[in-house]
């Protein structure tokens, strides 16, 4: 094999340039071959497409979304087991059911339109966070579990950076290249600990027109779901004059109107 190890680097690129910046401090490992060479853009692994830990996880939730969120059956049981075996972990899921306190977590995840789900309910999605971790499927799950309303003024953290040795592995001839926001004279590359707290938060290293500083970001219910296009209304009318008239209807909090934003939904 000819090439050189296509390699993260040890310390994240915390002020590398926009297109390569690490901007949480942490770096997806997941699925990087060590066997990945340059010369050829060819790998001599395979890549999972639709694995079967995926279809088990389908099943399991399926079951117990069947069973009011409160049980499943021994098959899925099985599945369920058979995951837990090969991650090291007991196959018996109730050691980890039994003892989950929902008022300790913090996942989004642990509720279904501003309420919170089963214990059992929640660990079945956990555990798809956990084996499906940056695999672009997160964001799907949440919509479809309606579980972003819990989603206001979040703020995006990353690694703790100013409570580390983290913080250390960025000098260069004895001065540190980290600039904090707020510092008088300078231009900031990263979040300050004093206005901040110890977490790296990628959207609060310039305050200065920046709304997402206090802010941060909010769960718009319209989201859920997909305008329909105008043309589908126009088509489908009685009046071309009036889309009201049209045989179907628009999605919750988004206008008739073209080019129009969506409404929050109460």
């Amino acid at each position: 094999m000819n090439g050189t190890p296509d390699l993260l680097p040890e310390v994240p690129g915390l002020l590398d340039i926009t297109e390569k910046r690490c901007v949480t401090g942490y770096q997806v490992r997941k699925g990087l071959s060590g066997n990945w060479y340059r010369d050829g853009n060819t790998a001599i692994e395979g890549c999972p497409v639709y694995r079967v830990a995926e279809a088990y996880l389908n099943y399991i939730e399926a079951d117990c979304m069947e069973h009011n969120g409160t049980s499943i059956g021994s098959e899925a049981a099985g599945y369920w087991g058979d995951l837990r075996e090969r991650a090291g972990l007991p196959r018996d899921y109730t050691v980890t059911v039994n003892n989950t306190d929902l008022s300790k977590e913090l996942d989004w995840a642990a509720y279904s339109a501003g309420k919170q789900v089963s214990p059992l309910l929640y660990n079945i999605r956990r555990e798809r966070r956990c084996e499906l971790l940056a695999e672009g499927l997160r964001m799907l799950d949440l919509k479809r579990w309606r579980a972003l309303d819990q989603v206001k003024h979040f703020v995006i953290q990353g690694v703790n950076i100013w409570e580390s040795d983290l913080k250390d592995q960025y000098m260069q001839d004895g001065k540190n290249l980290l600039v904090q926001e707020g510092t008088e004279g300078q231009t900031s590359n990263v979040s300050s600990y004093v206005n901040s707290g110890k977490y790296l938060c990628p959207y609060r290293t310039v305050k200065t027109n920046n709304l997402m500083y206090d802010a941060g970001y909010s769960w718009c219910e319209a989201h859920y779901l997909n305008p329909i296009a105008i043309t589908h209304f126009r088509i489908t009318t009685s009046n071309p004059n009036d889309l009201n008239t049209s045989i179907i209807y628009q999605n919750p909090g988004w206008p008739l109107q073209a080019d129009e934003g969506s409404d929050n939904i109460e």
